[in-house]
Order: C-alpha cells, then sequence, then structure tokens
C-alpha cells in the first residue's frame, strides 16, 4: 500500500461546513486567526500538532478525525511503515510556524483518546519557536538525535532512549539540537470531552 498524504484542509474545511460554523467562528472557538485557519483550509501552511488539537476539540472531534478515512470496523489496527499517513507540509509562515513534519501511526482506529505521531523535529533555536499548549498529555520517546523541551520554566534535553511525559497544558517548545533532526514517537492524549 503507497503512503497516502493526509488532505488536512479539505477535512477540516468540509466537517466545518457541515457544523455550520463560519471560518470567523472556528476560529475564534479554536484560539487561532481566521487568516491562520484559512491558510490550513486552502492548503497554504500545516497547523501544528496543538493547533489541530485544538481545532478538532472546537469542532468536537478527536485530531484522528483528520487522519482516517473511515472509521474502521474493528477495534485492532496494524499499521505497516508504508501506510503512515503523513500530513502535507507547507511553506512555513507565521506564529502557528510547523517545525518538524509528522505522521500518524494510527489512521483508521476508531474513537481514539490517543493519537500517536511519528515526528521529525527541524533544528531551530528554540527561543525563535512559539510555544503550543492544549488540553490534555503528551509523551515523546526519542529514538535518534538529540532534542530539547522547554516548558514551566524547564529545560530538558534528550537523546536516543530518552523520554518525557507532559501536561500539554504548560506552554511547551521542542525543538531539534545538533546536526541531525532528532526523531521520535509521540502520543497526544485528548480528554474525553472531544470524542474519537
Amino acid at each position: 500500500m503507497q503512503n497516502v498524504e493526509v488532505n488536512l484542509g479539505d477535512k477540516l474545511k468540509d466537517l466545518r461546513e457541515s457544523k455550520g460554523l463560519t471560518g470567523y467562528q472556528l476560529a475564534r472557538l479554536a484560539g487561532i486567526t481566521e487568516a491562520r485557519l484559512m491558510a490550513f483550509e486552502e492548503g497554504y501552511a500545516t497547523p501544528t500538532i496543538a493547533t489541530l488539537v485544538k481545532i478538532s476539540q472546537a469542532l468536537g472531534v478527536g485530531m484522528g478525525f483528520f487522519f482516517q478515512e473511515a472509521s474502521a470496523p474493528r477495534r485492532i489496527e496494524v499499521t505497516r511503515a508504508d501506510q503512515r499517513r503523513p500530513a502535507e507540509a507547507h511553506e512555513k509562515k507565521g506564529a502557528d510556524e510547523l517545525y518538524y513534519s509528522y505522521q500518524s501511526l494510527s489512521p483508521t482506529f476508531p474513537d481514539k483518546r490517543m493519537q500517536p505521531f511519528f515526528i521529525e523535529v527541524d533544528v531551530v533555536d528554540i527561543d525563535s519557536v512559539q510555544p503550543a499548549s492544549h488540553q490534555g498529555e503528551e509523551f515523546i520517546f526519542v529514538l535518534e538525535g538529540r532534542l530539547e523541551w522547554k516548558g514551566g520554566g524547564e529545560t530538558y534535553r534528550l537523546g536516543p532512549g530518552d523520554a518525557i511525559h507532559f501536561d500539554s497544558s504548560i506552554p511547551h517548545s521542542i525543538v531539534g539540537v545538533g546536526d541531525v533532526k532528532p526523531k521520535v514517537v509521540a502520543v497526544v492524549y485528548q480528554p474525553s470531552s472531544s470524542p474519537g
């Protein structure tokens, strides 16, 4: 099976319209600008994971909705390496700049509260990254490379085999350090107030 990119923009626009919301209304509910929301819908930008959590909560779905074609008929899912669903990569602009690429590791499991991702993090200055926050928890396990996590007045450097688990309502930034982009597995948990 081919590795198929997810078109977040089309799914986002279709869901917003099916809920009877204007772009302005959804942007306000999600705490982002309408211009940023329109850039996501039109495919000019890709939302960060934190922003995608906020948008999905505003729409009453889990962020997994944006990675699946339809609910899986079973409660067991195996995702082969070539079946991962990467978010489309677009030009990096604005406060919600995407400084990593990510792929869903569980694109079809229905009604999930946890969303696992494979992420490659760019090597950039951590002070140039806008901290993100959203409801829930995150767990990050470093596969290779080194990264820096900053939040809540604390900074941690993590290498291969290291992990961090944190309350994602703490404004936080994560960047790669060194000469290579770190590769990590991250699991984002959304509270039960947003199904899926």
